[in-house]
């Protein structure tokens, strides 16, 4: 094989890995969640339509707005209780105060997670 083509073929097979590297960094980046206010989602096991396992995910920062925001989260499940799982790196301290006191208020179980849920699947 030519100097050129082994150049090329070797510089093509750096450029790739190097993409790669760069792309897996920036999306596990972007799935960290102490980047984005805090979130909550209605999660399940499965498609619900017998039975299945739910509770609600908060992950994200703390924010001024994130009361208020949780509250109206709240206020669709009615009078569900389901576990909340939070995973937050933390945030406006007040704020944080305020949910503890709606969990406390509807006794909500709840606990924190340090690694990011899982994206369940229907496979």
């Amino acid at each position: 094989m030519p100097k050129l083509a082994r150049f090329v073929a070797f510089s093509s097979g750096v450029f790739a890995t190097v993409l790669i590297i760069l792309l897996r960094t920036y999306a596990a980046a972007a799935e960290d969640p102490g980047d984005r206010p805090m979130n909550f989602i209605l999660v399940s096991d499965g498609d619900c339509s017998d039975t299945c396992v739910q509770w609600v995910s908060a992950e994200g920062a703390i924010t001024h707005a994130t009361p208020t925001r949780f509250a109206a989260f709240l206020a669709t499940l009615k009078n569900r209780k389901l576990p909340i799982v939070i995973q937050s790196v933390g945030g406006d301290v007040d704020a944080a105060l305020a949910i503890g006191q709606m969990l406390r208020n509807r006794k909500l179980d709840h606990g924190y997670r340090t690694h990011p849920v899982e994206r369940l699947s229907n496979a």
